[in-house]
């Protein structure tokens, strides 16, 4: 009996570069036949079918996706070869942590082998093995991207404050009662969102009005949408930043239910992986627990602002941010309203 094949999972980082890889006519032949094998793998081919397609054979196949399923895209690079390791001097190994680690590229988030090879004057692959004997990995650095939005300041209250005091006799819906309303759809156009928006009408109470937190989907504001929301009040909608999802409590019941439910198993089609998910919800359901919000929306608003002020000074802002000015009034006027006399 054969070994289920592993499922490739791609971030959107590691999807965008491996189709890059795949279409390049400038990289080695290997990396480009092992980048179109983990980006057929990531949709759900097999083995033999993905051997079948690129000419190769299926143990070929299975070895990069095993490989790339357990290190990631550095499992992609070729193994260490026997032999006398080449000596690097100490001077290029200690520039090529230094530039690693303290500097990034012309117009680039962080060096890859390639474009620090160069610089450094060695090969992509001496590069890898100074990275690897000091444990660095700029591909995988966490990045936080700033919203520019220029109401900022202004939604990030809106919906902290929904969060931290809920309209009486109202429903917050973003998770924060912890109870999930769901469905699924294979599109995500204003006719869905509309569709949507009746069943959650339909599962709540009509006595109550309804705060709904969502992202800045185009979808979400159509004049269909609009005019759907006119003949229904009871329905407010609150929208986060841009660039800010991560203010939308819904991402973390997202996260677990991709860490718990999704990332490690196995569905041979979008029916199988529509059931699993919605027997994590049902079981979610019968004891439904909110996500609690903590984080005052000043804190927050401090954070972000210097946030914004490190970005400058290390010249990575170009223009003037609209989002950091509506931040800087926002805190302003609140210390002007502090310290006034009663």
């Amino acid at each position: 009996m054969l070994r289920q094949a592993p499922k490739v999972w791609l971030s959107q980082e590691q999807q965008d570069d491996l189709e890059r890889f795949a279409r390049s006519r400038t990289l080695a032949a290997r990396l480009v036949e092992r980048a179109r094998i983990v980006v057929r793998a990531a949709v759900g081919l097999d083995n033999q079918e993905i051997a079948e397609e690129l000419g190769l054979c299926r143990q070929t196949v299975g070895r990069w996706r095993e490989r790339f399923t357990t290190e990631g895209m550095e499992g992609l690079g070729d193994r260490p070869r026997s032999g006398r390791p080449v000596r690097i001097q100490s001077p290029t190994l200690d520039e090529i942590v230094r530039l690693t680690t303290q500097s990034t590229p012309v117009a680039a988030t962080h060096w890859s082998t390639r474009t620090l090879a160069p610089i450094v004057e060695v090969s992509p692959s001496t590069v890898a093995r100074v990275w690897r004997a000091h444990g660095l990995k700029p591909h995988r650095v966490k990045s936080f991207k700033l919203s520019n939005d220029p109401r900022f300041a202004e939604k990030l209250e809106d919906v902290v404050g929904l969060y931290q005091h809920p309209p009486e006799g109202a429903l917050v819906i973003a998770v924060a009662d912890g109870r999930l309303i769901s469905t699924f759809m294979p599109t995500h156009n204003h006719q869905d969102w509309i569709r949507f928006l009746k069943l959650i009408h339909k599962q709540t109470p009509r006595d109550k009005d309804v705060h709904l937190i969502l992202d800045n989907y185009s979808a979400h504001k159509t004049p269909e949408v609009l005019a759907w929301l006119g003949k229904h009040p009871r329905f407010h909608l609150h929208f986060t930043p841009t660039s800010s999802s991560w203010l939308n409590q819904v991402e973390r019941f997202f996260r677990d239910l991709t860490d718990k439910c999704v990332r490690r198993g196995v569905f041979h089609n979008v029916r199988e992986l529509e059931q699993s998910i919605q027997k994590y919800i049902d079981e979610h359901n019968r004891a439904p627990k909110p996500y609690l919000w903590t984080a005052k929306a000043r804190d927050i608003l401090e954070k972000v602002k210097r946030a914004w002020y490190a970005l400058k000074s290390r010249g990575g802002l170009t223009k003037v941010s609209r989002a950091l000015e509506g931040i800087e009034r926002r805190l302003s006027a609140e210390s002007e309203v502090a310290v006034c006399p009663a």
